[in-house]
């Protein structure tokens, strides 16, 4: 499980990494003007609580170390909580922002993918 737990993180990390560089608004820019993009750096913070991932290869430390019901392990486990919570109130923002801001036929394509054939 822990691989798994690494692996996830490794891939996302990796994609974070690539992504400014073929996103479709920032394909054509320097890199220091692609990191200053509000929608990239939207993407960076959003992308956070996601790392919560290290609360559970930490939870996973306690149960192999029998010590899954410790104070340590319930923190853990509340920190995941957080960390999970935080990410869903993130994207239900984008979701607003999508919602109630950007107009047309096709909001999320539109504001995200039409950039690419650009």
């Amino acid at each position: 499980m822990k691989v798994v737990i690494l692996l996830i993180a490794i891939g996302v990390l990796a994609g974070l990494i690539r992504f400014p560089q073929t996103e479709g608004r920032a394909a054509n820019l320097d890199l220091i003007s692609i990191y200053t993009d509000p929608f990239i750096i939207y993407i960076y913070i959003a992308s956070t609580p996601f790392f919560g991932l290290y609360y559970a290869f930490k939870l996973l430390n306690f149960i192999d170390a029998n010590k899954a019901f410790s104070q340590s392990a319930v923190n853990t486990l509340k920190n995941m909580k957080f960390a999970s919570l935080s990410l869903i109130g993130l994207i239900a923002l984008a979701e607003l922002y999508l919602r109630f801001f950007v107009h047309g036929d096709d909001i999320a394509g539109r504001q995200c993918l039409a950039f690419v054939w650009h």
